[in-house]
C-alpha cells in the first residue's frame, strides 16, 4: 500500500500547529459552549473513563465519530475488531450520540466523549493507539497532529471532502507540518479526485450501514423477548390489512398530505410509522388518515421496530422528503421492496443515488408522481442481490482496515 502523505516538519512548524490547536482547544472550553453542555460533560466523562482503565494496556484501535449517525456507520467495523479480540476505544463529539455507546462500554478500553484538542496526543499515548478509524469527516486538527507525531495511521470511512478537513489540510500545509499517513475509503465505486486528498491513499469502499442493517435483520430471531412480542403484535395487526401494504416509514404530516390524494381504495392499505411520537402529531395524523383511509391503515406508534416491519410491506415510502430531508432509504431496500421518497435532499446521499440508479428507489417530486409510483410498483427482486453485493464489499473493506499498520 502507498505510504501516504508525509513531509518533514521542523520544531517551529510544530509549534505553529500547536498554537492553532491551542486556540481551538480554548474555543472548545469557552464559557459560551457551556450553554450547549459541551465542555463540562466532555471533560468529566473523559477523565472518569481515563481513571477506570487498567495500567496494563495492549495496543488499541481508536474509533471516532461525530454523532449517532456516524457511529452507526462504523459500528460493524467496531464489532468486528472486537470479535477479533482487538482492544478498541470509541469516542464521540456529540452529546446526542451517547446513548449509542451503552452496549459498547463493557467491551472497550475507553468509550465516551473525545478529548479536547490539546489532549489527543496524551490520550493516544495513554491507550497505546496504533491505528485511528474515523467516520466520514470528523478530522480534528488535534487528532491529526497527535497521529502524525506518534506515527499512527488514520483511516477514514466514507471519506468526504468536507470543510472540516479542508481547514485542517490548509493549516498543516501553511505551517509545513506533516499530516499522518491517511487512508481514505469512499463509499463510491469511483471516488472523485479532490485536491484536499492529495498524497493520501484513496480507494473505493462501501457504506458499512448496509452491513449494520443486514445484521439487524438477520438477528431478528435473536431479539429480546419483549421486542419479539412487540413485533408479533404489530405484525398480527398488519396482516389483517388488505394488500398490497404500503409502509410509510419515518412519516411526517407533509408526506401523508402528498400520498393520500393519489391513494385509491383498490390500492390496498397503509402502515404508517411516524417520525415523531409527540401526542399532538399522532392526533393530527390519525385525523387525516381517518378522513381518507379509515379502516385501511395501521399506525405503529412505537419506536425501534421500523427496519424489521419493512419486511411486512409490499412497497415502502420513506418520509421526510417533503420537509427537511429524507430519512434512511437503506432500511426498506434491505427488506427487498421497491422504495419511493420525496425530493428534499434525496440526491445528497450516496446510498439514495445508488438505489435510484439500480431502479430500487423512485424519487417523487409531487403527489402525481407518487400516484404513478403506487400504480406501477411491484415486488423488486433486485434489492436482495444488491444487498449481497454490498456485504461482500464490506468484507473487503474490513480486511483492508485490518491490514493497515
Amino acid at each position: 500500500m502507498h505510504a501516504g502523505f508525509e513531509c518533514s516538519s521542523s520544531r517551529g512548524a510544530n509549534q505553529d500547529v500547536k498554537l492553532f490547536i491551542g486556540f481551538l482547544d480554548w474555543i472548545q472550553r469557552s464559557p459560551l459552549l457551556k450553554l450547549f453542555r459541551i465542555d463540562a460533560a466532555r471533560r468529566a466523562g473523559f477523565h472518569q473513563r481515563f481513571q477506570e482503565v487498567s495500567s496494563e494496556r495492549k495496543a488499541c484501535v481508536w474509533f471516532h465519530a461525530s454523532s449517532m449517525g456516524e457511529l452507526e456507520m462504523i459500528r460493524p467495523l467496531i464489532d468486528d475488531f472486537i470479535t477479533r479480540e482487538e482492544a478498541v476505544a470509541v469516542s464521540l463529539f456529540s452529546r446526542s450520540a451517547l446513548s449509542g455507546l451503552q452496549e459498547l462500554r463493557d467491551r472497550t478500553v475507553f468509550c465516551g466523549f473525545s478529548p479536547s484538542e490539546l489532549r489527543w496526543q496524551e490520550a493516544f499515548r495513554f491507550f497505546n493507539v496504533r491505528k485511528v478509524i474515523v467516520s466520514k469527516y470528523d478530522l480534528w486538527p488535534g487528532l491529526l497532529f497527535a497521529a502524525s507525531q506518534l506515527k499512527v495511521p488514520v483511516v477514514v470511512i466514507n471519506a468526504e471532502p468536507r470543510v472540516s478537513f479542508s481547514v485542517a489540510r490548509f493549516m498543516f500545509d501553511w505551517t509545513r507540518s506533516a499530516l499522518p499517513r491517511l487512508f481514505l475509503f469512499s463509499s463510491q465505486e469511483s471516488p472523485p479526485p479532490d485536491p484536499i486528498f492529495k498524497g493520501a491513499q484513496t480507494g473505493p469502499g462501501v457504506d458499512p450501514r448496509w452491513e449494520r442493517l443486514a445484521r439487524r435483520l438477520d438477528s431478528c430471531a435473536n431479539a429480546s423477548a419483549q421486542k419479539q412480542a412487540d413485533l408479533s403484535a404489530w405484525r398480527a395487526k398488519i396482516s389483517k390489512l388488505p394488500t398490497p401494504r404500503v409502509m410509510v416509514g419515518s412519516a411526517w404530516i407533509e408526506d401523508l398530505e402528498q400520498i393520500l390524494p393519489g391513494f385509491k381504495p383498490d390500492q390496498g392499505s397503509l402502515v404508517v410509522v411516524p417520525h415523531s411520537l409527540a401526542e399532538k402529531n399522532l392526533i393530527e395524523m390519525r385525523r387525516l388518515l381517518d378522513s381518507q383511509v379509515a379502516g385501511r391503515y395501521v399506525m405503529v406508534d412505537q419506536m425501534g421496530l421500523l427496519a424489521e416491519l419493512y419486511l411486512n410491506s409490499d412497497c415502502a415510502f420513506v418520509g421526510g422528503g417533503f420537509g427537511k430531508g429524507i430519512h434512511s432509504t437503506l432500511e426498506p431496500a434491505m427488506a427487498g421492496v421497491p422504495v419511493a421518497c420525496g425530493p428534499t435532499r434525496a440526491r445528497d446521499f450516496v446510498e439514495a443515488r445508488e438505489l435510484e440508479q439500480s431502479g430500487i428507489l423512485t424519487i417523487c417530486e409531487d403527489s402525481s408522481e407518487i400516484k404513478k409510483w403506487l400504480n406501477t410498483s411491484q415486488k423488486n427482486k433486485m434489492a436482495r442481490s444488491s444487498v449481497d453485493q454490498k456485504r461482500a464489499q464490506y468484507r473487503a473493506l474490513l480486511e483492508q482496515c485490518l491490514r493497515i499498520r
